[in-house]
């Protein structure tokens, strides 16, 4: 990574600036954020995939699902997303699991464990999949 690019900061619009030196701390929030962010973009093309398996989706509406769930997801998460990109869905169901985030089964989501988290994502990729006309609408048949 260049050292002079100033590091997302999480949960603002901030954005990188030249000319800016970043301490090892900033270096590895940055890195973080971009393991979190694709972790998060490959499990929603997982779910995306198997949500899908039944409905031809061609390779641009693939991507503009993923790309719209990944940034709502972010979003509700308090990371860095792009605005234009972000649906609105309802909060996560309350995690029970309080003794698995104690135990370290963490996600990106304050108080939510991995699996509540997946379920989450999963709800999300289906919310913004169905918000798509189908194909066969659109081909008028």
């Amino acid at each position: 990574m260049p050292g002079n690019k100033q590091p997302h900061e999480f949960g603002s619009k901030a954005m990188t600036r030249p000319g800016v030196t970043l301490s090892s701390n900033q270096v590895r929030e940055e890195s973080q954020f971009y393991d979190v962010k694709e972790k998060l973009q490959s499990m929603v093309k997982n779910h995306l995939g198997s949500l899908s398996h039944d409905t031809e989706l061609d390779h641009d509406t693939f991507k503009d699902i993923s790309r719209s769930s990944t940034h709502t997801i972010l979003a509700a998460c308090g990371l860095e997303h792009k605005r234009s990109e972000v649906h609105t869905v309802p909060p996560p169901s309350t995690c029970i699991h309080i003794d698995r985030v104690i135990a370290g089964q963490r996600s990106p989501m304050k108080g939510c464990c991995s699996s509540c988290f997946d379920s989450f994502v999963r709800d999300v990729v289906k919310r913004i999949m169905d918000k798509r006309p189908r194909q066969w609408l659109t081909l008028g048949l």
